[in-house]
């Protein structure tokens, strides 16, 4: 049976409001080519149960394409603006605009996923939500909360988020997904990112007013502190330009140099000629940029159409084989369907167009492809291969004018590509052509004497950019002394919950780590723009034994001061613990790609146990843990549904799934995703390989048995 893992923890300080993070109950994928579903029919619907779900596949299969719909199912098509998932977040603002891979569902299959959709039914403590989503452009086809229909559109769905979530923003709800909720293989670890951690404790842990007032002055602090470094480094360009000009005695007022005023005039007509050409030659960039992304889009969906062919074609031809041999077994059948195919021979990997003409005459002539028998001689062939034949040899003219077509899209493409290129280097040329010209221009003004106008024009600048410096200055001075009081109640309610968090860390980390490891809660001191005062920002810190210090927590800075698997799962842990700490009791999720190429057999089993202790935990409906793990780990599959436990949990609650539980908590992609010729291939050995890493006492009690 299975083990509550999470001890109740000791009384805390209430959390005020507590922030209810999505923990999905439902999800349904149709209509989408790479998911046709059991029997190629009804695409993907499972029910999620409370503890831990395994998306189990092989390369290709689409483990990461399946994960990211039910990202964008809650995040829709939205993304940070300038924030990339896989760096420092820096001071970044959490911005959002449009997902910029706007295409990433409909280049994955030849219909362009028109009639794709995504729907998932989430938890929010109490509350229930539930999202249709058009996987071709994600936008919001049907809305519903707690049952009750609501308009079906981003803005209706991001209200209803934030009446369920309890979070101030979308933005911030999309932070936390990202950050916590969901963990893709391009994560930047957390835990050591200082200014990501000062992001997610304000937006787990203050109070909504003040979480709103620290991001406002944060922001505001960022571009006055751009401005004042701005206006100060105008204010430094004018005072050198007075002091060149003060340096004069007025004695050449008005006086002009003819030979100078001829060459200044001269430049500026120069000057003027190559910006007309830079224009018309930035305006065909641009217009050589549209054809080219017109002609690449032109190129996959002529792609997409010649392999979506052939694919029939390789049908039709099996299913000719399967007619005019109807005893033919099935494997035979996939190699001649194969060797007709641009696959070529799975035997010997001969690709040779004579093999497949061969192929395609015994397969029109109705004769043997193995003793080239005639269909006379053949007592085993029906009527019915001549209409098969003809159906064949029809398509075949189809796969031949589709491959005309991507052939001509492939070529039209590239000559964009090269248009476009020479277009670019001609704009290059130019601009490089006219900064020159401009540097002449400036350095034959620069020569003409300033007259007493000139100056006093220049001084009354200098004096206006000077008042401006100040009032910058006084504005930024003044958001920073209200910053530093706000910053500082916020500091106070993460500090309350520290030891919580902590308490939460060392147990998740107990459950993978071998050393001991722990955290510890301080004020990181740094500024929020280049120059300024600092600020002390609530930080989380790691400690970790050694082999060289077995007795002693020794600070691990960064995330290159401990080894890749421990990386990943201290992150893991620390995560679990905000998550777990900010839901305060509720139920959560985390759906992640495993990290397990980076692990040994001993450290498989203890991952396991640690997600295994965050899958349990969550009051409500519980938490749910969603994670995807290829077949070639088979360990990860047994480990993450406690088939398989560590020999030194010790005292420790062993999480332990009953086997007869263990296929319900299986999303079984060699059974729902479209089937890649490795799957056709090896289909037997995978399904073994998938049965012994679900069940492996079987193994332990039978080990003698047959492969």
């Amino acid at each position: 049976m299975t083990v509550p893992l999470i001890a109740p923890a000791a009384a805390q300080p209430p959390l005020a409001p507590t922030r209810r993070f999505p923990a999905l109950l439902r999800f349904e994928v149709a209509g989408y080519e790479l998911f046709p579903g059991p029997g190629g029919q009804g695409g993907i619907t499972y029910d999620v149960p409370r503890g831990v779900t395994v998306v189990v596949g092989i390369n290709g299969l689409g483990k990461t394409t399946l994960l990211t719909a039910l990202f964008r199912a809650l995040a829709g098509p939205r993304e940070w603006k300038s924030r990339p998932l896989d760096a420092p977040a820096g001071s970044t603002p959490i911005t959002l605009s449009d997902w910029r891979q706007a295409d990433y569902f409909r280049d994955r299959v030849a219909d362009d996923a028109a009639d794709a959709m995504v729907s998932v039914t989430v938890a929010f403590g109490g509350g229930r939500l539930a999202v249709t989503r058009a996987l071709r452009d994600l936008r919001v086809t049907a809305l519903a909360v707690d049952g009750v229909e609501r308009e079906p559109s981003q803005e209706a769905y991001e209200g209803a988020v934030l009446e369920l979530s309890g979070f101030a923003e979308f933005e911030e709800f999309f932070l936390a997904l990202r950050y916590l909720v969901f963990l893709f293989e391009d994560r930047q670890p957390l835990v050591w990112d200082r200014s990501a951690q000062a992001d997610v404790l304000r937006l787990l842990f203050y109070d909504e007013a003040i979480s709103r007032e620290v991001r406002k002055l944060f922001d505001q602090i960022q571009q006055l502190d751009s401005r004042f470094r701005n206006t100060r480094a105008q204010v430094t360009k004018l005072r050198a330009e007075a002091a060149v000009a003060r340096g004069g005695d007025g004695a050449g007022d008005g006086a002009v140099d003819g030979a100078l005023e001829a060459r200044i005039r001269a430049a500026e007509t120069t000057e003027q000629a190559l910006t007309d050409r830079f224009d018309a030659a930035r305006e065909a960039l641009d217009q050589a940029d549209e054809r080219r992304q017109l002609k690449r889009q032109e190129r996959e969906d002529k792609r997409r159409s010649y392999e979506a062919q052939v694919r029939e074609y390789e049908r039709l031809e099996q299913q000719h084989y399967t007619t005019l041999f109807p005893r033919l077994e099935e494997v035979t059948q996939y190699l001649f369907a194969r060797l007709g195919s641009a696959g070529g021979c799975l035997v010997c990997g001969n690709r040779a167009p004579d093999a497949h003409a061969r192929l395609r005459a015994c397969a029109a002539e109705g004769r043997c492809p193995v003793c080239d028998s005639t269909p006379e001689r053949q007592e085993r062939v029906v009527p019915a291969h001549e209409v098969s034949a003809r159906r064949l040899e029809e398509h075949d003219r189809r796969v031949s004018t589709a491959k005309d077509a991507a052939d001509a899209a492939v070529a039209a493409a590239e000559e964009a590509a090269e248009a476009y290129k020479q277009a670019g280097n001609a704009l290059a040329a130019l601009e490089e052509e006219l900064a020159r010209a401009q540097r002449e221009l400036r350095h034959l003004a620069g020569q003409r004497p300033a007259s007493q106008a000139e100056r006093t024009q220049l001084e009354r600048a200098l004096r206006t950019v000077e008042a401006n410096l100040q009032r910058d200055q006084a504005e930024l001075t003044g958001r920073e002394d209200e910053f530093e009081r706000v910053i500082a109640r916020g500091e106070r309610r993460v500090s309350d919950l520290a030891e919580a968090v902590i308490g939460r860390f060392r147990r998740f980390a107990r459950a993978f780590l071998a050393e001991s490891c722990d955290l510890v809660y301080e004020k990181d001191r740094r500024r929020i723009g280049q120059q300024g005062r600092q600020f002390e920002f609530p930080v989380f810190r790691v400690r970790m034994t050694s082999a060289v210090a077995p007795d002693t927590l020794q600070e691990r800075g960064t995330a290159a001061a401990v080894s890749e698997s421990q990386r990943e799962f201290i992150d893991l842990a620390f995560r679990m613990a905000l998550i777990d700490t900010a839901a305060d009791g509720d139920a959560a999720m985390l759906v992640l790609e495993t990290p397990e190429a980076s692990l040994d057999t001993v450290f498989v089993a203890r991952a396991g146990q640690l997600l295994g202790l965050f899958a349990n935990g969550g009051g409500g409906v519980g938490n749910r843990l969603i994670a995807s793990s290829n077949l070639t780990r088979g360990e990860m599959i047994g480990a993450l549904l406690g088939a398989v436990s560590p020999e030194d949990a010790g005292t420790d609650a062993v999480y332990a799934l009953p086997p007869e539980q263990r296929r319900a908590r299986v999303v079984d992609l060699l059974d729902l995703a479209a089937r890649n010729a490795a799957l056709r291939t090896y289909e037997g050995r995978y399904r073994r390989a998938l049965d012994e890493a679900l069940y492996p006492e079987r193994a332990v009690a039978a080990p003698n048995a047959e492969p």
